[in-house]
């Protein structure tokens, strides 16, 4: 999972954006290139993932935590600069908006 945080620069508020590069390989690709019948490739697609924990740096206080993508609040511990978010799944990515 990669992400970054944004801050809006008139109301302040924060969101993590965040994307996950995790592939998985879905089928295999056969054809005909230069001449040639046989395999092209994998054919890949994005894995979708669990109870991943995500830890936040540098967003100061922050009272709650909601999941655009999933629509709900995710708990939320609060620990010196780190936030972590217990995300349920995550697909191909996610907005987590900070409160």
């Amino acid at each position: 999972i990669e992400g970054i945080l944004v801050k809006t620069r008139q109301s302040g508020k924060q969101a993590a954006v965040l994307a996950n590069w995790t592939q998985k390989v879905s089928g295999a690709r056969y054809g005909e290139t230069k001449g040639q019948r046989g395999f092209l490739g994998f054919e890949t697609a994005t894995a979708p993932l669990e109870n991943v924990k995500i830890a936040i740096r540098g967003a100061g206080a922050v009272k709650s935590v909601r999941s655009a993508w999933l629509q709900k609040d995710l708990p939320v511990e609060q620990s010196a600069d780190t936030l972590t978010v217990t995300l349920p799944r995550i697909e191909e990515g996610d907005i987590l908006l900070l409160d």
